[in-house]
């Protein structure tokens, strides 16, 4: 393998390690957007079993948190300043000839790469700089809050002080949906200027969450149809 191509697979591995990152966070966020959905339709399923569904909440809440607060952790493999910093010292894996030279390899038509190439995002420093201001730029300070004052270890103090973190620092559900958004687009961005290639977040599952609330319900069903008939019997 030469040096080149050796550079090539980094790169390819860093993206598709932030990318799982972030495809797991937003399955996660999904989670929680479903669970908190679910609370209008299956109240008393709900009420039932709050132990349970408050700790599925707040489980698929904190990986959510601590997913997203690896992208802005800079010494962290699977950051966005690790890639900017790979892509800047490398710069020349994303120029138009290695990008026809990968899809050349791949086996695509000289005709398909010209398409592709007319149509290929450009990535330049000046755009990895651009990119860098923008992720810097997202509303990031409840993670970084939240990752190491109560979900790495608990703050003693906020403890002693009796502080509820979650309270002082709410998880806003608004910035998170930004914060995915923001990098699914510029990680993407990258994908298509090295191969063509890219994700979406693929389609929406439904999740066991509500196969347990439908068992709930009937069991209720249940309960109340044998309570209904003994009651008829007992006046009978």
């Amino acid at each position: 393998m030469t040096t080149h191509n050796a550079i090539e697979l980094q790169l390819h591995r860093r993206m598709d390690g932030l990318r799982q990152q972030l495809l797991v966070a937003h399955s996660h966020r999904n989670i929680v957007k479903y669970v908190s959905s679910l609370s209008a339709d299956y109240s008393p399923e709900l009420d039932g079993a709050p132990y349970f569904f408050r700790v599925t909440f707040l489980a698929n809440a904190a990986s959510t948190v601590i997913r997203l607060h690896t992208f802005f952790d800079k010494p962290h493999t699977l950051s966005m300043c690790n890639l900017f910093d790979f892509v800047e010292k490398n710069i020349t894996i994303l120029s138009e000839d290695a990008y026809s030279a990968r899809l050349r390899l791949s086996g695509d038509s000289e005709a398909r790469i010209r398409r592709l190439a007319a149509k290929r995002p450009m990535i330049t420093r000046d755009t990895v700089q651009q990119h860098r201001l923008e992720v810097e730029g997202l509303p990031k300070t409840n993670l970084r809050i939240w990752r190491h004052q109560l979900l790495a270890h608990v703050n003693l103090d906020a403890v002693l002080e009796q502080k509820e973190i979650g309270k002082t620092y709410p998880i806003v559900w608004a910035e998170i949906d930004t914060i995915l958004a923001k990098l699914h687009c510029i990680l993407n961005l990258y994908y298509q200027a090295y191969d063509a290639s890219g994700f979406a977040w693929g389609l929406d599952r439904q999740y066991e969450v509500k196969r347990i609330l439908d068992a709930l319900r009937n069991d209720h069903k249940r309960r109340r149809a044998y309570a209904q008939r003994l009651l008829k019997k007992s006046q009978a």
